[in-house]
């Protein structure tokens, strides 16, 4: 398997995991870990998006969130994400 790729998964899914320690205590939170269980990167993105409408969470949540979807290539997703990171008081990076 090509160790760039590998790379990029071992990345994605620290991003998603720093963000899911934020909503651990909610209802999202059992359908991202099996989300992630199954390698299924985008629906666990999916869902922690989808948190972080309903749940208090902080700036670092989206960053991590945006962040991901970069290292995914998923860049129809990142003007929304880019707001939700200003909306939440940080400068994009």
């Amino acid at each position: 398997m090509d160790e760039r790729l590998i790379k990029q998964w071992e990345v994605t899914k620290a991003l998603l995991a720093e963000a899911a320690r934020q909503i651990e205590s909610s209802s999202f939170y059992g359908e991202y870990a099996d989300f992630i269980s199954h390698n299924e990167l985008e629906l666990a993105l999916d869902v922690l998006e989808a948190a972080g409408e309903e749940v208090s969470v902080n700036r670092d949540y989206w960053w991590n969130i945006k962040k991901a979807a970069e290292v995914m290539g998923l860049l129809d997703r990142l003007n929304t994400l880019r707001a939700k990171l200003r909306e939440a008081g940080h400068e994009d990076s």
